[in-house]
């Protein structure tokens, strides 16, 4: 099971890597700026897909890992 995650994650990774290469290749070098709006789009989809949710913050974190350590010295 290991290993089938790598893979999905190197998978993930190297097609990230190419969509945010590409789309910002095509933000630099598009001289009409006719498909602006197409690339950022992909630039951001990318780039949300990669981060934390905002609905977990760290004191959501932190007071669930003290509460786990707590029921474990119980």
């Amino acid at each position: 099971m290991r290993e089938l995650q790598t893979w999905r994650f190197g998978i993930q990774f190297l097609f990230s890597t190419v969509m945010i290469g590409l789309c910002t290749f095509q933000l630099v070098n598009d001289k009409a700026k006719e498909n602006q709006t197409l690339y950022w789009s992909g630039l951001s989809t990318v780039l949300a897909y990669w981060l934390p949710s905002p609905s977990s913050t760290q004191e959501e974190h932190f007071g669930q890992s003290k509460a786990s350590q707590q029921e474990r010295q119980s």
